[in-house]
């Protein structure tokens, strides 16, 4: 089992990461040319892309794989059965994940690539709370295969600050190196 998860996690890294092959032969470089001073932008450098309202599907993907995920409703507080440390409260956010292709058989999902942004633009990290915690049903705390055509939805569940809202659910790529730019769902 522990040899199919490792296995699992090894495909969907290099699905995930388009890298480069640091052992292909270099292109022959050309003698340098004087250089001039970059003229005045004319356009602003673009920003990130505007955060979506829940329920709009995003798109991660890559030439490898590519899958539609969205946000789609924010529950503060959500209740639970086991208590959050003091000054904090259970908040959880009911994503989706939907493989629509993949050069492996299989890629893997798991509530790790979702988070919570906050008023003062730091990020909270999901918990991976035990499923009789919950009467939701859990997004995959541990990483789960799905196939082209499958679709994995749930709650992913946080610890937040008392009284502190947060304004947007962030799914980033898990791999830090990947291509797959974070897509944003304001909270309301």
């Amino acid at each position: 089992m522990t040899a199919r998860l490792a296995a699992a996690l090894t495909v969907l890294g290099l699905a995930l990461t388009a890298c480069s092959n640091p052992l292909a032969p270099k292109a022959e470089s050309t003698p340098p040319q004087p250089t001039r001073p970059a003229p005045p932008a004319s356009t602003p450098t673009p920003s990130a892309a505007p955060a979506l309202q829940l329920g709009t599907p995003g798109t991660a993907a890559t030439q490898y794989v590519a899958a539609s995920i969205t946000a789609l409703t924010y529950r503060q507080p959500l209740p639970g059965r086991r208590l959050p440390r003091t000054g904090y409260e259970w908040a959880g956010a009911e994503v989706e994940t939907c493989m629509k292709r993949s050069t492996a058989s299989i890629a893997t999902v798991a509530v790790q690539a979702w988070a919570l942004k906050l008023p003062d633009g730091s990020k909270v990290q999901p918990e991976e709370p035990e499923a009789k915690d919950y009467e939701v049903t859990l997004y995959p705390v541990t990483p789960r295969n799905i196939r082209p055509g499958d679709c994995v939805r749930g709650w992913a569940v946080y610890e937040v600050p008392g009284g502190k809202r947060a304004t947007g659910i962030v799914y980033s790529a898990p791999n830090p190196d990947s291509p797959i730019a974070p897509v944003t769902w304001a909270v309301g």
